[in-house]
């Protein structure tokens, strides 16, 4: 969903200035400034509840679809980074909920 939105922003972007020029330019570099940083703490949330998966998809959605080819070549390392970071958080907080004795 959230490259969808990102393909959303930038059609909307192509369609506001179709010749280009320095306020398209500006515009979608704040666009893609905001973008990044939604999706990373949408990827920091998604870890910190343990949804693995749902931020994966958000890191790749950051790496592959806001413009820029530098962090194209952290996708696959990130993706393996994050999902095994947030099997931690779930493994940890299964471990508070059972702390709990019971009677």
């Amino acid at each position: 969903m959230q490259a969808e939105i990102v393909d959303i922003g930038e059609r909307a972007l192509l369609r506001r200035w179709p010749r280009g020029g320095p306020r398209r330019f500006a515009w979608r570099a704040v666009w893609r400034a905001n973008a990044r940083l939604l999706l990373l703490l949408t990827v920091c949330a998604r870890v910190a509840t343990g949804h693995g998966d749902a931020a994966a998809a958000a890191w790749a959605t950051l790496t592959k679809r806001t413009g820029t080819r530098l962090l194209e070549w952290l996708d696959g390392t990130g993706q393996w980074r994050i999902r095994r970071r947030a099997a931690r958080r779930a493994i940890g907080s299964l471990e508070d909920r059972q702390s709990v004795s019971a009677l």
